[in-house]
């Protein structure tokens, strides 16, 4: 996708009114507070998603440069911390892509870097990320395990690749700016159907996580205001679809997008210096991603900690810490 996508300037954005979630203010310490549940009550933590928690699908063919993760490696994601705090382990299902075989790792992190909701990334191929689809990474749990288990806490996060996928659909002109818009409807349709399945199958405790603000990171703020706006557009109407849809008592939906819009306009309460620039010297890293990114690539020695994404997209270390303890906050 190139750095700018223009749009018709016929198309006007009507943007639709937005009731914000109270923001839960957190200490700028970055440590975990008590939450209102004994850690001791879930004895498997379950996670579908894309590359926000990955912990290291791609490790193989990353590690030689001291990545595995997208964030400032080795520092762990925020589904890590959280399984960390409740006392859970957990480790990555599987490790596949960038044509290396399967191994089979066998933990209960199925989250694969570039996933989509039900389709397949077409950024994956044999020699590329695998990017199995969220519906593919369910039916893998379901494959081997039949059914959840009341005692187990299964979080569910995905939609950013279906909204780039759109943006290059929009950019080759296949679609238009509207249609974008219709699909991430769909999209927030079809991540509300595998939330019916997996409750269908018998689990008790499901945590859903919306899209964070994708227009405030690097990557879109590089694109032209209209398309800004439109990304914006697409991200509000796929969290507003999956909130209408996803209302039940088995289902706990955390609004990481009005946190992080929150922390945008306060992180230098957090200790942070850097919102809008990556901590990884991305022009060095194959893809400009943080997947391959480790120490010895960060533009100076604390900004894995200090700066808020690690490439164009991904959250740093320091970012992770913050996003775990609100979404342990919110349990």
């Amino acid at each position: 996708m190139k750095n700018k996508i223009s749009i018709s300037k016929a198309f006007t954005l009507k943007m639709s009114s937005w009731l914000t979630a109270v923001f839960v203010a957190l200490p700028a310490i970055l440590l975990f507070s008590s939450a209102a549940f004994s850690a001791g009550s879930y004895k498997r933590l379950i996670v579908f998603g894309d590359s926000l928690s990955d912990l290291g699908t791609y490790a193989r063919a990353a590690g030689p440069m001291g990545g595995g993760q997208f964030t400032t490696n080795p520092g762990p994601i925020w589904a890590k911390l959280v399984a960390n705090k409740l006392g859970l382990p957990l480790k990555v299902n599987r490790q596949e892509g960038f044509g290396l075989p399967l191994k089979l790792v066998g933990g209960f992190d199925y989250a694969q870097g570039g996933a989509r909701i039900t389709a397949t990334n077409d950024s994956s191929s044999d020699t590329k990320s695998t990017a199995r689809p969220l519906k593919e990474q369910l039916g893998y749990f379901l494959a081997e395990y039949k059914n959840f288990k009341s005692d187990d806490l299964i979080f569910m996060q995905g939609g950013a690749n279906d909204l780039f996928a759109q943006l290059t659909a929009l950019g080759s002109g296949q679609i238009s700016a509207q249609q974008a818009i219709e699909n991430m409807q769909t999209a927030a349709l079809d991540l509300a159907a595998l939330v019916s399945q997996v409750n269908q199958a018998g689990a008790e405790h499901l945590v859903i996580i919306n899209l964070p603000a994708i227009e405030q990171t690097p990557r879109v703020l590089g694109f032209d205001p209209q398309t800004q706006k439109l990304i914006q557009m697409m991200v509000q109407t796929f969290n507003q679809v999956l909130r209408q849809q996803t209302l039940t008592e088995k289902v706990t939906y955390i609004d990481f997008y009005n946190f992080d819009v929150q922390f945008n306009q306060n992180y230098k309460q957090y200790g942070f210096t850097n919102i809008s620039q990556p901590a990884c010297r991305v022009d060095v890293l194959p893809g400009h991603s943080s997947l391959f990114c480790g120490i010895k690539s960060l533009v100076n020695p604390k900004a894995n900690l200090f700066y808020k994404f690690a490439d164009a997209i991904h959250p740093t270390t320091g970012f992770s810490r913050v996003v775990a303890q609100f979404i342990y906050s919110q349990l």
